[in-house]
């Protein structure tokens, strides 16, 4: 409910929006505290629906980064750095990132992620300079070592 300077003002206000913001997916704390600030609550109603939706297990930062991390590997092929980068800028802390990171992807051979993340964006064998260079600044972007990207360009 906007109060007298046409903002939010509102706890139950702020609640409803966090509902509505998680009903389109997952979202950390801080992710969700932000969104909150820039409709315009302020930061006590902001924590307190923080607060609820924590208490009732709806809001769970472990939980949401998990799944995060197995969706960037299974579906976006991403490598290990970018879903690092992912995780932080989700406002997830870089010593839990790389904790979720490390236990979520035991026994995932990043070469076969970065081999198919090349067939996924269509990379195909680099037949001079240019290209190489061009494909190995992809898999870059896409968060992958050296020998990740040397082993998926040689089995294209």
């Amino acid at each position: 409910m906007p109060g007298k300077n046409g903002k939010p003002s509102s706890a139950g206000g702020a609640l409803s929006s966090a509902l509505r913001s998680l009903s389109y997916g997952d979202r950390t704390s801080s992710d969700l505290r932000a969104r909150l600030l820039v409709k315009g609550y302020s930061r006590e109603h902001a924590g307190e629906a923080i607060a609820r939706l924590r208490e009732e297990g709806l809001l769970d930062d472990e939980r949401t980064a998990r799944r995060r991390v197995s969706y960037l590997v299974e579906r976006k092929h991403f490598g290990p750095s970018r879903i690092r980068a992912d995780l932080t800028a989700k406002g997830v802390p870089p010593s839990d990132a790389s904790r979720y990171i490390a236990e979520e992807t035991e026994g995932v051979d990043f070469r076969e992620v970065a081999l198919c993340y090349a067939l996924s964006k269509r990379i195909a064998r680099p037949e001079d300079e240019k290209s190489l260079r061009r494909a190995v600044a992809s898999l870059a972007r896409a968060g992958f070592t050296s020998p990740q990207i040397r082993y998926a360009l040689e089995n294209l």
